[in-house]
């Protein structure tokens, strides 16, 4: 289980949990009071331990701010700044400043809810003590907000993602390096992407993201057949907003 820190209006709450959702799906999400408690949050853990996500506010400091002071204090495993209407500009400023992904609520809002799916847990946290969050008293818990589903992206106007698909009889020609390439660009801009190596004997697309190894495709054959749920077993975090499976354990 990994852990997250948020600051956002109250009325935001659900989508801030859902964007954590689609990023983490072992994530647990705490709400801090104020933009100053989730700071002192990020300082009191240690390095890596505690990504952030920085959602509307609608008094004192601005989020993307605040978004950037936490990328500046360097101690966040990964700062995302989630706000509604976002604009290039916003986007640029944003990945000049280190922060690591922006999303659009605007397209999360139009998620439907799953009703079937876990909630993530959702904590309040309160005037940080600058310990080491290991060591904070137990919080008290909140109804958990419902969220879409593990893995799942915000749905496009259409009700479907775009997809890409880069293919050549050959090898040596560059799928692989444009395809991952290509997925890391979208993830910052602010898409959650999800890249599916099909080359089953010579597929590498986890190299190019510095995992050891891909996932196995073939368990798709087995007795588990292809169910939604093992599908999204399959793919694993490659990098901040890119979901990657594939290719298989033997070619």
């Amino acid at each position: 289980m990994s852990l997250w820190a948020a600051w956002c209006e109250r009325g935001d709450r659900e989508a801030i949990a859902a964007v954590v959702a689609s990023l983490d799906g072992e994530g647990k999400v705490l709400f801090a009071q104020s933009a100053d408690v989730l700071r002192r949050m990020a300082a009191g853990s240690a390095p890596g331990e505690l990504g952030v996500v920085v959602g509307p506010v609608g008094h004192g400091v601005s989020d993307v701010n605040l978004a950037a002071a936490l990328a500046r204090d360097g101690r966040a495993r990964q700062v995302v700044l989630a706000v509604r209407g976002v604009s290039g500009s916003l986007r640029s400023r944003a990945a000049r400043a280190g922060v690591d992904l922006v999303v659009d609520l605007a397209e999360v809002d139009e998620v439907d809810e799953a009703p079937d799916e876990e909630p993530v847990p959702a904590l309040v946290a309160g005037p940080a003590s600058g310990e080491p969050l290991a060591s904070l008293p137990e919080l008290a818990a909140e109804p958990a907000p419902a969220t879409v589903p593990h893995g799942a992206a915000p749905a496009a106007a259409s009700g479907r993602a775009p997809v890409l698909a880069l293919c050549s009889g050959r090898g040596g020609v560059g799928k692989t390096t444009l395809a991952t390439s290509l997925a890391a660009i979208a993830a910052r801009w602010g898409l959650s992407v999800g890249l599916l190596d099909l080359d089953l004997s010579c597929g590498n697309a986890h190299a190019a993201f510095g995992l050891p190894a891909g996932t196995d495709l073939a368990r798709l054959c087995g007795d588990e057949g292809g169910s939604a749920d093992l599908l999204a077993r399959l793919f694993v975090t490659a990098a901040p907003g890119v979901a990657l499976a594939g290719p298989c354990a033997r070619p």
